[in-house]
């Protein structure tokens, strides 16, 4: 892919996941292909959660809390260029 094609990709004026302060990339994705990239987004506390196996809860789930999980070429409203730290 060419970076033209990278570009094009995300939110306006290249705003993605990839390119935001808030962004942490998940270590086993650090070779893949930048489109296939997976991080979380650290902008907001951790999200709650009820994952489908457990033995906390009367159904078998269990409560848990996890940061957002996107690609590195999502994108949302609330995107930081890196260099603003």
């Amino acid at each position: 892919m060419s970076e033209g094609e990278e570009a094009e990709r995300g939110g306006p004026a290249g705003e993605r996941c990839d390119r935001c302060r808030y962004w942490v990339l998940d270590p086993r994705d650090v070779n893949a292909d930048v489109l296939d990239r997976q991080g979380e987004c650290h902008r907001h506390a951790p999200v709650p959660s009820v994952a489908a196996v457990g033995e906390d809860l009367p159904d078998g789930s269990y409560p848990n809390v996890l940061w957002p999980f996107t690609f590195g070429d999502d994108w949302c409203g609330d995107f930081a260029p890196r260099g603003d730290l």
